[in-house]
């Protein structure tokens, strides 16, 4: 398995008895990694072979205000700190609203705090998996 942070990277060995969490699902698999996430690893140097022995993967977020929303193409973008960040909206996006209600891309307005969990596949643009609404006014 390779591992990149920011320009280098390295190349760690999965023996079968790694154990794996993703946030709070403690039953992970190698299968279960999504490429581009943050994760952790515990290992131990054997003869210059790195070898895994705990690998955690956390999800993706940003946090901001909504700029823009444009259902019908479904993106969104959403603004911190003078900076912006556009994401494409998965077919299958969970949106949760106040007290993790389930809710809609029609719950979400501009100027609304969210926090959105998503994910990189293949480094290319982001796909949102959930949009979840911090408060919907």
């Amino acid at each position: 398995m390779k591992a990149k942070r920011f320009l280098s990277g390295k190349t760690f060995n999965v023996p079968e008895n790694c154990a794996f969490t993703i946030n709070d699902k403690k039953d992970a698999s190698l299968g279960d990694l999504c490429p581009g996430h943050k994760v952790h690893f515990t290992y131990q140097d054997v003869n210059g072979v790195l070898v895994a022995n705990r690998i955690a993967q956390e999800d993706l977020l940003y946090q901001g205000t909504v700029k823009y929303i444009d259902p019908k193409n479904r993106t969104l973008t959403v603004k911190r700190a003078g900076s912006s960040k556009a994401f494409r909206i998965a077919d299958d996006c969970k949106v949760l609203v106040k007290d993790d209600k389930n809710g809609t891309l029609g719950d979400i307005k501009t100027g609304h705090k969210v926090s959105v969990t998503y994910e990189t596949p293949n480094e290319a643009a982001a796909l949102s998996r959930k949009v979840r609404p911090v408060w919907a006014t």
